[in-house]
């Protein structure tokens, strides 16, 4: 053995150990930045310091009462905690933020009142809460047919999924806002938890100011007319089990809109924001998106070009994608 090596050996092996605390350490520092805003912003079952917050409370509440009226044989007189519940997260929102409440969330507890007294059931709490209620009518349940959802999707089919691709050639048309305002409107009917839609869509008209913070567009970024940042205001979000929620529904809401974009004709391409803590923060300050909400990805978008070539992106097959079981 050369014994000349053994000094360089062991610095070698000193060198890697000192990268591997680096690393953990810097892990430990992002997690730790994840875990101060999710703290500070996520929402509890006690008094909520924002409206935002008990905004969100008020419709993860009033979301179970649409729930079970929309089973198919609802129980009477269900969920009477739950109804007693809300109506105190309404009084105390209407006292402290809105004095017209959440007009949603009563016309579902006037849904719920109008299902029980079918019943015989009677709640004179809520009755009386429910006094000089206006019939908002944007909460409860609504009948729908088979027919009537048949008639819709038998119009979109494989080809338009398989159609859309990331692009990263543009032309030189800008992209006209209500173009941008009809993809975000689409994209609305995306599924959240207990439908309490924390995405939100930050629209740059000046799309390098914000591309610029993200490494993955060199060579094509300079040619989008808009740039977006889908984010997931944490807010809409309550407990340690839902600390990866933001990022499940800011990740379903951004796949709807990149398939809005799509319908709507425009060139997209999804851009991944997977920084640590220092960068991600310095983006915040630079494009004022707030600390209460998480980066989901950003968006860059365009007119389509008469032609274009976009990658081929090949796809394993079903076999990769499908576990089943008997």
């Amino acid at each position: 053995m050369d014994q000349r090596s053994l000094p360089y050996r062991a610095a070698r092996a000193v060198w890697r150990k000192f990268k591997w605390l680096r690393l953990q350490a810097q892990l430990l520092r992002d997690q730790l930045y994840d875990l101060r805003r999710f703290g500070a912003w996520s929402h509890g079952t006690d008094a909520d310091k924002t409206q935002a917050q008990a905004l969100h409370a008020i419709y993860k509440s009033y979301h179970g009462v649409e729930k079970g009226l929309s089973l198919s044989e609802p129980r009477p007189g269900f969920g009477v905690d739950k109804i007693a519940f809300l109506m105190g997260k309404l009084r105390d929102y209407r006292t402290k933020f809105d004095p017209n409440g959440v007009p949603a969330a009563t016309s579902a507890l006037q849904s719920y009142q109008a299902f029980n007294a079918g019943h015989a059931i009677k709640n004179p709490t809520l009755e009386t809460f429910l006094d000089k209620a206006e019939d908002d009518r944007t909460g409860g349940t609504k009948p729908v047919t088979r027919d009537d959802i048949l008639a819709i999707t038998d119009k979109t089919g494989a080809d338009f999924f398989w159609s859309r691709h990331s692009v990263r050639q543009y032309a030189d048309t800008p992209v006209a806002m209500e173009m941008i305002h009809a993809a975000v409107d689409m994209a609305r009917k995306t599924p959240s938890v207990c439908n309490r839609q924390g995405a939100r869509v930050h629209v740059f008209a000046d799309a390098q100011k914000a591309l610029s913070w993200q490494p993955g567009n060199t060579g094509f970024g300079h040619l989008a007319s808009r740039a977006l940042i889908v984010t997931a205001d944490l807010q809409a979000f309550s407990g340690t089990g839902e600390r990866n929620q933001p990022f499940v529904d800011g990740g379903m809401f951004a796949m709807s809109l990149l398939y809005a974009l799509h319908a709507q004709g425009l060139g997209a391409c999804p851009l991944a924001w997977s920084m640590r803590a220092d960068k991600d923060r310095d983006m915040r300050a630079a494009l004022n998106i707030p600390d209460s909400e998480v980066v989901i990805m950003m968006i860059s978008v365009g007119h389509l070009p008469d032609t274009l070539a976009v990658a081929k992106s090949h796809r394993m097959g079903l076999e990769h994608y499908m576990v089943e079981f008997e």
